[in-house]
């Protein structure tokens, strides 16, 4: 995978783009990714997850923080699932966006969202690429899971459930795109990682 397979992957919409290139993330908002996986003294979320949270519901017109807290789950799991799998399928190469590395901004959304500060390493497996897929996503779900369902008393298995249907969203737009856009053999792919 070189760096175009980002903005190739790009291209199937914006849950599978990523903003990379200089600047100063923190100047324009932007907190590390894994600082929305950390909870307070209390147990209580962070700021960068309680913002998000705060923006969902309100967005939702929902005083209840766990249907809130649900969601950003659900949309983050998409992110990350998406991140993956595009360059996998498209380039034969996943990004190792690790969350001491990657940048969020929870006021905005996505592709905007997330930022690389360069160009992302890239994990290959002689094997395959489903391990580095499903690494690329786990390093991320696993402690924003036990952050939410921590702080916001939100059920695991919902959690997970929001994982796998945020999975097969991604798949099935990838899948989508690759078949309207001539590329059956990714389409095959993407299903097979």
């Amino acid at each position: 995978m070189d760096e175009a397979s980002l903005p190739d992957a790009a291209r199937v919409g914006p849950f599978f783009a990523l903003r990379t290139g200089g600047g100063d993330p923190e100047a324009e908002g932007y907190a590390r990714i894994g600082e929305a996986y950390r909870l307070t003294g209390a147990g209580t979320a962070g700021p960068v997850l309680r913002a998000r949270v705060e923006a969902v519901a309100a967005s939702l017109r929902t005083d209840e923080p766990r249907v809130a807290a649900s969601l950003v789950f659900q949309g983050l799991a998409a992110r990350v699932w998406s991140l993956a799998l595009g360059p996998a399928t498209l380039s034969g190469g996943v990004p190792h966006l690790r969350p001491d590395r990657l940048w969020w901004n929870p006021g905005r959304v996505a592709p905007d969202d997330l930022w690389w500060p360069g160009a992302p390493p890239v994990m290959g497996e002689p094997g395959g690429l489903a391990g580095p897929v499903g690494t690329a996503a786990i390093v991320h779900l696993v402690p924003l899971h036990q952050a939410i369902e921590r702080a916001y008393r939100v059920s695991g298995r919902l959690l997970w459930g929001n994982a796998a249907s945020a999975l097969a969203g991604s798949l099935r737009v990838l899948h989508d795109w690759c078949r309207a856009h001539g590329r059956a053999e990714a389409a095959d792919r993407a299903v097979e990682l």
